[in-house]
C-alpha cells in the first residue's frame, strides 16, 4: 500500500471514528505534503544546513527541522480543536490562544533531518494527538526510583 492509500485509508477511519479531528487530519496531511516537498527541493533553496541553535534535547537544529516545526505549529494553532502543540524543538509548550481547544499535539516535525544533507536517508513526521485532559494535569507525579 503506498503512503497516500495509507494517508486516505486514516483520514477515511479518522472521519468515522471522530469526526472532529477530519479537518486537523486534513490539515496535517497538506502539511506533511509541503515538508516532503521542501525536502525534494532542499538543494535548490537555502534550506540544508543547520539553523544555528540546539532544541529541547541541545540537539543542533536543522533548517528543515525549523520550516517543519513553523509549518506544522502554525497549520495546528489554526484548528480550533487544539489547545497547545508541544514539539522537540522547543521546551515550552506553543499554547493556542483558543481556550477551548481540546486537544493537545505533541511532535517531532521531522526526526531524522540531520540525515539528509550528508545521505538522504528517509525522515518522518510524528505526531501524538490526546485529550487535553489526559496529559496535562496540574499536580506533579514522580517516577518510583526503582524503574
Amino acid at each position: 500500500m503506498t503512503t497516500q492509500a495509507t494517508a486516505f485509508t486514516l483520514l477515511h477511519h479518522i472521519q468515522q471514528t471522530k469526526p472532529e479531528l477530519t479537518s486537523q487530519f486534513e490539515k496535517l496531511l497538506e502539511a506533511t505534503i509541503t515538508i516532503a516537498d521542501q525536502i525534494k527541493t532542499a538543494g535548490l533553496g537555502n534550506i540544508l544546513g543547520q539553523a544555528g541553535h540546539q532544541n529541547s534535547f541541545g540537539e543542533d537544529v536543522q533548517k528543515l527541522d525549523e520550516f517543519s516545526h513553523n509549518l506544522l505549529t502554525n497549520t495546528l494553532l489554526q484548528d480550533k480543536n487544539v489547545s497547545a502543540v508541544i514539539s522537540e524543538e522547543r521546551e515550552e509548550p506553543i499554547y493556542s490562544e483558543n481556550k477551548d481547544g481540546e486537544y493537545n499535539v505533541f511532535m517531532d516535525p521531522l526526526d531524522g533531518s540531520s540525515n539528509i544533507d550528508p545521505t538522504a536517508l528517509s525522515v518522518l513526521s510524528s505526531q501524538f494527538i490526546t485529550k487535553k485532559a489526559d496529559c496535562c494535569r496540574k499536580e506533579k507525579t514522580s517516577l518510583p526510583l526503582d524503574m
